[in-house]
């Protein structure tokens, strides 16, 4: 037993022995660091750290330090302190920045391509026109950064915290947001074409103006945030949540958006034509002059929204509830209206030209000076409980308007 005792005593020992050994090397390093970019500043020459000292740096306190155009390519600096450094126009490319403190750090104009700044801290750094390719921000904290006209194409953001922070007028195309966080960011102007957002959190996100085009997700939140004029165009999304937003004159164009809330938005002069949103919450929502061309919104809940000037030219409004909606002066031309509910709405002065109508629970609602559809059709159309399948292809000249129809 005693001489177990004696065998721990010794390992720990030699433990901090050998903590102390790497301590002391650390600080001799450190020291050899802080003296050669000294040198290199007073006498104005490049700072080449990887060529002249080594690509080691693991572990280092580098903070406070001016390493601006510092060449650290491949360096492995995982672990390393950087907090407050200035590292403008540095080369950091396929660098270990794994576990790095670079709060309060200054990036500005660095080339950090194919960089790793896996689970590192970058809270409140500087990356304006950062050059950042490729690079991975896995887990990585990056709240409050200001990263204004950068690159970060291909790049990885899985599980990162993106809150507070201002990427306006930068580029993350094919960029992966899986699982990041994200609340109250700027990204104006931004390009996020072909970005995964997978059970992304985005809420308050200010995305006017930007570019999301072909971007996917599932189970997603984007509530509260601002897409107003966004490109949207042929997104992909599905399970997810974007209610409050703000989407005035956005195109979602051709896109694919099933399961989704919208409730309690506007989408005042957004266009939607040719767009799958089956099985949808619109409810509560400004839709004026909102283009539903084309659109398939079987299943949808369009309730309580304004809806007024909308165009719904080629819809399919299979078993989609429009109670509460005033929807005057739309256009419903071969528009499909099967199997939905209409209650309590307004329909004055639409147009029907050849729309297929069967199976509408019509109450409480009415259809003033509507055209494309005569009386008789109308009345057996429109009533107050579901009518018989019926085609109304049969139009009245525009010059005609329909009489008033109210449930009996």
């Amino acid at each position: 037993m005693l001489n177990i005792i004696r065998f721990f005593v010794i390992v720990s020992f030699c433990s901090i022995a050998f903590a102390d050994e790497q301590n002391s090397e650390k600080s001799k390093m450190n020291e050899v660091v802080r003296s050669y970019v000294a040198n290199c500043i007073s006498k104005n020459i490049p700072i080449n750290i990887t060529r002249d000292i080594g690509v080691n740096l693991e572990g280092l306190d580098l903070s406070n330090m001016n390493l601006n155009y510092a060449q650290l390519n491949k360096a492995n600096l995982k672990g390393a302190n950087l907090s407050h450094s200035i590292l403008k126009g540095a080369y950091l490319e396929e660098a270990n920045l794994e576990g790095v403190n670079a709060a309060n750090a200054d990036f500005s104009n660095a080339s950090i391509s194919s960089s790793n700044f896996t689970k590192a801290d970058l809270t409140e750094a500087v990356m304006d026109n950062v050059y950042a390719d490729s690079a991975i921000f896995q887990e990585s904290n990056l709240t409050k950064v200001k990263a204004k006209d950068s690159t970060f194409t291909n790049a990885n953001f899985t599980s990162s915290i993106l809150s507070n922070t201002v990427f306006i007028n930068s580029f993350f195309t094919s960029s992966n947001f899986d699982k990041s966080k994200a609340e109250k960011a700027s990204f104006r102007f931004a390009n996020l074409s072909k970005a995964s957002f997978n059970d992304a959190l985005w809420k308050g996100v200010d995305l006017y103006s930007a570019v999301m085009s072909y971007a996917a997700g599932k189970n997603s939140r984007f509530d509260e945030s601002i897409l107003f004029s966004a490109n949207m165009e042929n997104i992909n999304f599905s399970d997810s949540s974007f209610v409050r937003i703000y989407g005035e004159s956005s195109n979602f164009s051709n896109s694919t958006m099933n399961n989704i809330n919208f409730s309690g938005s506007n989408f005042a002069n957004a266009s939607f034509e040719g767009s799958l949103i089956r099985n949808s919450d619109i409810t509560i929502s400004d839709l004026t002059e909102i283009i539903l061309d084309g659109a398939d919104l079987t299943g949808s809940n369009l309730s309580s929204s304004i809806m007024k000037n909308a165009s719904l030219r080629n819809t399919n409004l299979s078993s989609v509830s429009m109670d509460y909606v005033f929807i005057k002066l739309s256009d419903f031309s071969g528009s499909k209206i099967s199997s939905s509910s209409i209650t309590n709405s307004n329909l004055d002065s639409c147009k029907f030209h050849g729309a297929a109508i069967s199976k509408i629970t019509f109450t409480n609602s009415t259809v003033k000076n509507s055209r494309g559809l005569s009386n008789e059709d109308l009345i057996s159309l429109f009533s107050n409980t579901t009518a018989n399948e019926s085609n109304s292809n049969q139009t009245t000249d525009d010059k005609t308007e329909a009489s008033p129809v109210s449930p009996s």
